[in-house]
Protein backbone atom coordinates (compact mmCIF):
# COMPACT_ATOMS: atom_id res chain seq x y z
CA UNK A 1 0.00 0.00 0.00
CA UNK A 2 1.19 3.41 -0.97
CA UNK A 3 0.68 6.42 1.70
CA UNK A 4 0.27 9.89 -0.29
CA UNK A 5 0.82 12.99 2.26
CA UNK A 6 -1.58 15.58 1.45
CA UNK A 7 -0.70 19.16 2.73
CA UNK A 8 -4.36 20.92 4.02
CA UNK A 9 -5.64 24.29 4.92
CA UNK A 10 -4.23 24.12 8.27
CA UNK A 11 -0.97 23.67 7.09
CA UNK A 12 -0.57 20.08 8.09
CA UNK A 13 0.25 17.15 6.22
CA UNK A 14 -2.20 14.27 6.86
CA UNK A 15 -1.59 10.86 5.10
CA UNK A 16 -5.24 9.88 5.68
CA UNK A 17 -7.37 11.72 2.42
CA UNK A 18 -10.95 11.86 4.83
CA UNK A 19 -8.97 13.83 7.39
CA UNK A 20 -7.39 16.40 4.76
CA UNK A 21 -10.84 16.56 3.27
CA UNK A 22 -13.19 17.23 6.70
CA UNK A 23 -10.33 19.97 7.38
CA UNK A 24 -10.64 21.60 3.84
CA UNK A 25 -14.47 21.58 4.93
CA UNK A 26 -14.27 23.23 8.20
CA UNK A 27 -11.89 25.98 6.62
CA UNK A 28 -14.40 26.22 4.04
CA UNK A 29 -17.05 26.50 6.29
CA UNK A 30 -14.93 28.93 8.77
CA UNK A 31 -14.65 31.73 6.08
CA UNK A 32 -18.30 31.29 4.72
CA UNK A 33 -19.35 31.87 8.50
CA UNK A 34 -17.05 34.92 8.73
CA UNK A 35 -18.74 36.54 5.27
CA UNK A 36 -22.25 35.71 6.78
CA UNK A 37 -21.17 37.32 10.10
CA UNK A 38 -19.48 40.53 7.83
CA UNK A 39 -22.53 40.51 6.11
CA UNK A 40 -25.07 40.47 9.12
CA UNK A 41 -22.96 43.67 10.92
CA UNK A 42 -23.67 45.19 7.39
CA UNK A 43 -27.52 44.83 7.64
CA UNK A 44 -27.39 46.70 11.29
CA UNK A 45 -26.96 50.20 9.25
CA UNK A 46 -29.87 48.96 6.94
CA UNK A 47 -33.08 51.11 7.56
CA UNK A 48 -36.61 50.17 6.46
CA UNK A 49 -39.04 53.35 6.33
CA UNK A 50 -42.15 53.68 5.09
CA UNK A 51 -44.39 56.98 3.97
CA UNK A 52 -47.64 56.98 2.08
CA UNK A 53 -48.49 60.33 -0.20
CA UNK A 54 -51.88 60.45 -2.12
CA UNK A 55 -53.09 63.23 -4.60
CA UNK A 56 -56.23 64.05 -2.67
CA UNK A 57 -53.24 65.49 0.32
CA UNK A 58 -52.75 68.40 -3.07
CA UNK A 59 -56.04 68.28 -4.50
CA UNK A 60 -59.38 67.23 -4.82
CA UNK A 61 -59.59 63.66 -7.09
CA UNK A 62 -62.58 65.94 -8.87
CA UNK A 63 -59.83 67.98 -10.80
CA UNK A 64 -57.44 65.33 -12.04
CA UNK A 65 -53.88 67.06 -13.47
CA UNK A 66 -51.20 66.04 -16.14
CA UNK A 67 -48.99 66.07 -13.28
CA UNK A 68 -49.40 65.94 -9.33
CA UNK A 69 -46.68 66.28 -7.19
CA UNK A 70 -46.04 66.06 -3.21
CA UNK A 71 -43.69 65.66 -0.50
CA UNK A 72 -43.03 62.43 1.67
CA UNK A 73 -41.04 62.83 5.01
CA UNK A 74 -38.82 59.81 6.78
CA UNK A 75 -40.08 59.20 10.22
CA UNK A 76 -36.46 60.32 11.54
CA UNK A 77 -33.71 62.56 9.95
CA UNK A 78 -31.26 59.88 8.30
CA UNK A 79 -26.86 60.02 8.73
CA UNK A 80 -26.82 60.13 4.51
CA UNK A 81 -28.69 60.12 1.62
CA UNK A 82 -30.12 56.52 1.53
CA UNK A 83 -30.84 54.86 -1.41
CA UNK A 84 -34.09 53.65 -1.83
CA UNK A 85 -36.76 52.08 -4.22
CA UNK A 86 -40.77 53.52 -4.09
CA UNK A 87 -43.86 51.90 -5.06
CA UNK A 88 -47.75 52.63 -6.58
CA UNK A 89 -50.21 51.12 -4.07
CA UNK A 90 -53.21 52.30 -6.16
CA UNK A 91 -54.66 54.27 -8.79
CA UNK A 92 -58.32 55.27 -9.35
CA UNK A 93 -58.77 55.68 -12.93
CA UNK A 94 -61.74 55.74 -15.48
CA UNK A 95 -62.74 52.94 -17.79
CA UNK A 96 -62.69 55.12 -20.40
CA UNK A 97 -59.30 56.57 -20.67
CA UNK A 98 -56.25 55.09 -21.10
CA UNK A 99 -54.32 55.75 -18.30
CA UNK A 100 -50.00 55.59 -18.14
CA UNK A 101 -48.72 56.37 -14.70
CA UNK A 102 -44.76 56.78 -14.29
CA UNK A 103 -43.63 56.33 -10.31
CA UNK A 104 -39.88 57.76 -9.48
CA UNK A 105 -38.36 60.38 -6.71
CA UNK A 106 -36.46 63.09 -6.57
CA UNK A 107 -34.58 65.52 -4.71
CA UNK A 108 -33.92 62.66 -2.21
CA UNK A 109 -32.21 64.22 0.77
CA UNK A 110 -31.77 62.77 4.61
CA UNK A 111 -35.30 63.76 5.72
CA UNK A 112 -37.19 62.57 2.46
CA UNK A 113 -37.98 62.75 -1.26
CA UNK A 114 -40.51 64.66 -3.45
CA UNK A 115 -42.48 62.25 -5.19
CA UNK A 116 -44.14 63.34 -8.99
CA UNK A 117 -46.14 61.50 -10.87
Amino acid sequence: MISHAIKCGTGHFHSDPAVADLEHQVADLAQRLELQEKQAADLQHFIIDEGAWNTNDVRSWQKPQERTSGRVNFSQKLSQVPKMTVSLRSVDTNKDFNTRVKVYTSGIDKTGFHHPC
